[in-house]
């Protein structure tokens, strides 16, 4: 990604027409609401007291502005330009993920990769697995173009379809199947009785998944164990002690009383000894219930149910750490809601409010928000959270008046999933939405135009 910034900006400055690309940059709106995004960072400034972390911010926010003065600097994209490089992007993407599936599936073991959020090999799994989201909405833009074989369209689709089934990434998961609704809802629109049925379908799916998410998951409790067997057995069937901490840095006898449990063996000697190599090597990687070790959906699925029933220690437990996470930034905009705290005092604001609500998260574990619409509200105060929903809105409202489909894909999976991520706060995500933001607003311009 820094090559490629590198890249593109001695390609601006060797234009030989830098004064009037700015001043065609400068009358584009996407741009101007980029612009005006990224200097809302240097206005926060001003009610910052750590300018050390708040430049820092600035710097890496400085993506928002330059890739689109990147893309958006030339005065020669044409349709096809842009339909070469979403080819490119779509055989990158299928065949970074080739190689991320089939280096996890086949050496796991020997490049230790502990859980299935290490098979992203080369970038963040949930940016990847929102990447892979969007590569099925282009696989299917390049479908309704007709320059796709339709035996290409349903092995690329099937390939991403299974490979965000497979990784887990619930962001990722919920972008291929935005993609898939919008296509397929816009496609029958014309077709009241196919329409309305499609758009029932993510209704029921809400409705089903929160009667599965109440399904009580009990397990016994610790003090019923045979601990004295327990540890006996386990230590002559493993390599790591039974006092000691799984792969996912859980206290091991834990692990093992639970998955004991989740396959109705006692929790004794006995229990650990039906156990195979195979539930061995589970519970020494983390794996708490035989239900987990599926993968895919039902999986994940199956853990944010637990997760969310036994929020006791959010500490390692992606959901319940997550909700504290969201617990904290609301508590600490509600001291500053209409200014915010100013970029610069974030990390140090959100630590004090850790301090003074006695949170159970270990120092390690007290992140950001990990939830762009918190943290741009407790950056900025209600200027930054109008003005981050304008910068989104107005986008949108300009895909949907122009028909574009493909950038609505785009639009809505980076609004739904802000809600779950600090998307903003990296420099693959920043490159991601400024990016894609950028290059759809061409296909945008371009049909205003007409």
């Amino acid at each position: 990604m820094s090559m490629g910034l590198l890249i593109g900006g001695v390609s601006f400055f060797s234009s030989g027409a830098i004064v009037s690309s700015t001043k065609r940059l400068f009358k584009n709106p996407y741009f101007q609401l980029l612009f005006g995004f990224y200097a809302l960072h240097l206005l926060g400034l001003v009610w910052s007291e750590n300018l050390t972390y708040g430049w820092n911010d600035v710097r890496q926010k400085s993506s928002l502005v330059i890739i689109p003065i990147i893309v958006l600097y030339r005065d020669d994209w044409s349709q096809v330009k842009i339909d070469r490089l979403l080819q490119l992007f779509l055989a990158t993407l299928s065949i970074t993920a080739l190689v991320n599936f089939s280096t996890y599936f086949f050496f796991k073991d020997e490049l230790q990769l502990v859980d299935i959020r290490s098979m992203s090999l080369f970038e963040s799994h949930i940016r990847f697995g929102i990447l892979i989201g969007l590569g099925a909405g282009v696989t299917l833009y390049f479908m309704q173009k007709k320059q796709l074989n339709i035996y290409l369209v349903l092995i690329l689709l099937s390939w991403f379809g299974f490979y965000s089934y497979y990784s887990q990434v619930l962001s990722g998961i919920l972008s291929f199947f935005i993609c898939l609704f919008v296509f397929s809802a816009l496609q029958f629109k014309k077709y009241r009785p196919i329409f309305y049925s499609l758009v029932a379908i993510p209704i029921l799916c809400v409705i089903a998944l929160f009667y599965y998410l109440q399904l009580p998951v009990d397990y016994p409790k610790i003090e019923m164990a045979n601990h004295e067997q327990l540890a006996n057995v386990w230590n002559a069937k493993s390599t790591l002690s039974y006092d000691s901490l799984d792969a996912k840095e859980q206290p091991l006898k834990f692990t093992l009383i639970r998955y004991l449990s989740s396959k109705s063996l006692t929790l004794d000697a006995a229990g650990v000894s039906s156990l195979t190599d195979q539930d061995i090597n589970y519970i020494e990687k983390g794996y708490a219930d035989v239900r987990e070790t599926s993968g895919g959906i039902p999986a994940r699925l199956f853990q944010v149910r637990y997760e969310l029933q036994h929020p006791g220690n959010p500490n390692l437990h992606p959901i319940t750490e997550r909700l504290e996470l969201w617990r904290n930034a609301w508590f600490t905009i509600q001291k500053s809601p209409f200014i915010g705290v100013g970029n610069g005092d974030i990390d140090d604001a959100l630590q004090i409010s850790y301090d003074e609500r006695g949170s159970k998260l270990i120092k390690e574990r007290r992140l950001r928000a990990h939830q762009s619409y918190l943290t741009f509200w407790l950056a900025f105060g209600l200027v930054g959270i109008v003005s981050f929903l304008w910068l989104q809105g107005y986008f949108l409202i300009q895909t949907l008046k122009n028909k574009n489909i493909l950038a609505l894909c785009f639009g809505l999976i980076a609004l739904v999933t802000f809600l779950f991520e600090d998307t903003l706060e990296t420099q693959a995500g920043i490159t991601f939405f400024s990016f894609f933001y950028a290059l759809f607003s061409i296909q945008i311009g371009k049909t205003q135009a007409k």
